[in-house]
């Protein structure tokens, strides 16, 4: 029984049918190797460029801060939307014949409706706001639930768009971090890694 363990112990470790058979090569061929060798050694020593998208900002100007912020340090960044979103807002539309808003409103109270708000400025003005829903069925639910208290209200679908800030590197983050002059990772900023 020893006799069988010491002929497993000392069994070749490799296949006779599988090594490799050793040619003398030339003077000529060893260099042409070697400078084969040290053009694969400098590709691999070339630093990687990585790709993030830094923000999740809902004010495009925010985004463009931190794009410029950043372009101090890096030669690739750009703003991009990173989301579109849309929204689902039911209102009581301001009226072209020279309703009064503020007439519509205490209307509105009236009948019974409290949750709204009068848009005071912009585009909108004088438009009474009754939610902004995040889904089509929401929006839908409100809309019938003031038909059946007689109230004209309408939909306006709206795309709400959110920016990121994409930028490649190839020095890794931590310079990044360390130069974003007062946008915070994790208060005001994310950043995540992605795809170049």
């Amino acid at each position: 029984m020893e006799t069988k363990r010491l002929e497993q112990q000392q069994a070749p470790l490799y296949k006779e049918s599988e090594l490799e058979t050793l040619v003398l090569v030339g003077d000529e061929e060893v260099a042409a190797m070697l400078e084969k060798q040290v053009l694969l050694e400098s590709k691999a020593k070339q630093p990687i460029s990585e790709c993030y998208v830094a923000g999740d900002f809902a004010d495009e100007g925010e985004a463009k801060k931190l794009s410029q912020t950043l372009s101090n340090h890096l030669s690739t960044v750009s703003v991009m939307p990173s989301k579109v979103l849309e929204e689902f807002w039911v209102v009581y539309p301001s009226r072209s014949d020279g309703e009064r808003p503020l007439h519509n409103v205490e209307t509105l109270k009236a009948i019974g409706v409290d949750d709204l708000w009068l848009v005071p400025s912009g585009p909108n003005k004088g438009i009474i706001s009754l939610g902004l829903f995040a889904t089509a069925d929401s929006a839908e639910k409100r809309l019938k639930a003031l038909s059946e208290k007689s109230i004209e209200a309408e939909l306006i679908r709206r795309k709400k768009y959110r920016y990121g800030v994409k930028f490649i590197t190839s020095d890794g983050l931590s310079p990044i971090l360390d130069n974003l002059d007062g946008f915070k990772v994790g208060e005001n900023i994310s950043i995540r890694k992605i795809a170049c």
